[in-house]
């Protein structure tokens, strides 16, 4: 069994984890349950609190989790698509509800509420953490961040550690337009596998002149910088899980 939600394709490859997916499922003999045709979602506008959920010809509404983002309501289509194609373990529609209504992923643009270092950063001020590290959560960001600009318009600075290995230009293309700036750090106790910032500041000035791009060693000395702009802002904490969970695990005494 394949669940597919959003993106439908791979790129061409000649082994299996690089097919589409209606080649892998035709590769591993194994049914296709695709976001948009053998199930979907859809928002009621009557009322943002629930959304409605169709596999096939069955459709029940369900209440929205408590996840920030537009892409967590097709995340939480494909759960329930596996809950509906699993039939060896039967499943209620109250425990299905109950689920989504209980749902927590720390990590996945979680807002920091009495952590550590929201003491580093005005205390009007939101901070925010993701562990998004690729283009499509670049993509999730973006949208994200034009949300915040459409309801709650605040400068966005962004606090990125990434891996050498992540595309640093795919992940920040769609969040530039959004953000006011880029602070560079490294991951906490992984400097050696992380991006060189003046490698992406170099990248950065040829697609973008004027973006301002700042540098810190460590988390709590990017974030003391802000200590001083008396306007409102939003700081995003991104580019890698190995980043979240350093931050999700940081105490005060820590240098990061």
């Amino acid at each position: 069994m394949i669940v597919a939600s959003g993106y439908q394709g791979a790129s061409p490859g000649n082994d299996s984890e690089t097919l589409p997916f209606d080649s892998l499922a035709g590769h591993c003999g194994t049914p296709l349950h695709r976001a948009g045709q053998e199930w979907g979602i859809s928002p009621i506008e009557s009322d943002p609190s629930h959304f409605m959920f169709r596999y096939g010809s069955l459709q029940n509404i369900y209440p929205v989790p408590q996840l920030v983002g537009v892409h967590q309501l097709e995340n939480a289509g494909a759960a329930l698509a596996c809950t509906y194609v699993t039939d060896s373990l039967p499943i209620h529609n109250e425990s299905r509800a109950a689920g989504l209504k209980r749902v927590s992923w720390p990590g996945r643009l979680q807002r920091l509420h009495g952590h550590p270092l929201n003491h580093l950063i005005p205390a009007h001020w939101d901070l925010w953490l993701d562990g998004g590290h690729n283009d499509s959560a670049g993509q999730v960001l973006g949208t994200q961040a034009r949300h915040w600009h459409a309801t709650d318009p605040q400068p966005l600075h962004l606090v990125m550690g990434m891996k050498q290995e992540k595309d640093a230009g795919l992940f920040l293309s769609p969040l530039l337009p959004a953000l006011t700036s880029l602070t560079i750090i490294p991951i906490p106790g992984m400097a050696q596998e992380s991006h060189n910032a003046e490698t992406i500041k170099a990248a950065l000035k040829a697609v973008a002149p004027s973006f301002k791009t700042d540098t810190a060693d460590t988390l709590p000395q990017a974030l003391t910088r802000f200590q001083k702009n008396p306007a409102a802002g939003r700081i995003l904490i991104a580019g890698s899980l190995y980043l979240a969970g350093a931050v999700l695990g940081f105490k005060a005494a820590d240098p990061a």
